[in-house]
């Protein structure tokens, strides 16, 4: 679904043109009228369902039905995942991004942090840019020879 989009649509913020192309793909139960608790999933790369509901893609599809006419400011609107953690949404006011309409949302909802990375470069590595394998060949950069 991921690479169609990419195929088929333009996606370029009007503010920041290196914010482009589809990332992710949320995929939703039926709107069902303002209030209502609508099912999601998002799926990131490289195939993985998100575990939370994703107040980005709350944001997001609250933006698509007011740029629709769907919603308005003042609306509300709940993601529940597929575990069933829920996002809740309101359209606090309507803006321009770009010339163009756009929302300003609140997202009311918990995460939890699931994983932590460190990366870092020590003083003595005689990498510290890491390295490709030609670097190794006689001659090369790293050649110990």
């Amino acid at each position: 679904i991921r690479q169609a989009a990419r195929e088929q649509l333009s996606c370029v913020h009007p503010d920041n043109r290196e914010i482009s192309g589809v990332s992710v793909v949320q995929i939703a139960e039926p709107w069902r009228g303002v209030g209502a608790i609508t099912r999601n999933a998002v799926v990131v790369a490289p195939g993985r369902l998100d575990r939370s509901a994703t107040g980005t893609g709350l944001s997001a599809r609250m933006a698509v039905l007011h740029a629709r006419g769907k919603m308005r400011a003042g609306d509300k609107m709940t993601h529940a995942s597929v575990l069933g953690s829920r996002f809740d949404g309101r359209i606090v006011d309507e803006t321009t991004i770009g010339g163009r309409p756009a929302i300003v949302p609140a997202i009311r909802g918990s995460a939890w942090i699931t994983g932590i990375t460190q990366v870092f470069v020590e003083p003595t590595d005689p990498f510290p840019e890491g390295y490709v394998l030609p670097d190794t060949w006689p001659g090369g950069r790293w050649d110990q020879g």
